[in-house]
């Protein structure tokens, strides 16, 4: 009997053979959701959004802690509310930030189809436009609180040690979101993260990119961080009117709490 096609298979076996077929198992592969471009667009958009919300919250921190240092900022009380003030500094630092980020992205995309780079043309719109959006919810969320923290210091050096407990939850959606992007299906955790406003700034976005969020999902996701974003604002700005003219040691968060009721 002929076991393959082989020299020593006789050309009438070859052709018997091929009359009645041979059946072959065949295993069908399964896509993912999202190709690899949509998946890099991800992790290209979680490290820029970690990245903008870590850096300019930590300045926030830092310009506040340093105008109550050195008591401009009784002078400029005499004229605004805390309120103002605090909105004021988010507002002024996230135009710098959209600004600078414009023209980051701008200048990657001319050069990018300019040299005809496959990842630049590979990306991901849809990805894309989630960001942005996430980007401008986890900035808002997140740096009227950086502004609070900043208000509990009494110099700059402390500004690193008042605004890490804001980072750890950041620095948790980030890492995470390196095992999300390359594992074929997304545990329950990660997307529990999506919707907690701390976290989802980062998660959401990752969780789009692999095609695992629905819009309902991230409709309702932006609803809760919306929430959020206003109840921290007003909670930053309790926090803010009461420590931003205590001078002397350093103050805590409960202290300043406690003092409100």
């Amino acid at each position: 009997a002929c076991s393959g096609c082989t020299p020593s298979c006789p050309p009438a076996a070859a052709a018997r053979l091929a009359r009645q077929g041979i059946a072959l198992p065949v295993h069908w592969l399964t896509a993912p959701a999202r190709g690899l471009a949509s998946r890099l667009t991800g992790l290209a958009v979680a490290i820029l959004i970690y990245v903008i919300i870590l850096t300019y919250g930590v300045r926030i921190t830092i310009g506040v802690g340093e105008e109550k240092a050195s008591r401009v900022v009784e002078v400029l009380l005499t004229t605004l509310r805390p309120v103002q003030l605090l909105a004021g500094k988010v507002i002024g630092m996230g135009i710098l930030a959209v600004a600078q980020i414009a023209v980051l992205v701008a200048t990657y995309l001319v050069l990018g189809y300019a040299a005809g780079s496959r990842a630049v043309r590979g990306a991901s719109t849809g990805v894309v436009l989630a960001a942005g959006m996430w980007l401008i919810l986890g900035y808002a969320f997140y740096c009227t609180a950086y502004a609070a923290a900043g208000s509990l210091i009494t110099r700059q050096a402390g500004a690193y040690n008042a605004s890490l407990p804001l980072q750890i939850p950041l620095i948790l959606a980030y890492v995470l979101a390196f095992t999300v992007l390359y594992a074929p299906s997304v545990n329950w955790f990660y997307h529990l993260l999506a919707f907690v406003p701390f976290t989802a700034p980062v998660a959401m976005p990752v969780l789009v990119a692999v095609g695992a969020a629905p819009a309902w999902q991230q409709g309702l996701s932006a609803v809760i961080t919306i929430a959020a974003t206003v109840a921290i604002a007003r909670l930053a700005g309790s926090i803010y009117g009461r420590a931003i003219l205590r001078t002397g040691s350093r103050l805590r968060l409960r202290q300043v709490l406690r003092s409100a009721w």
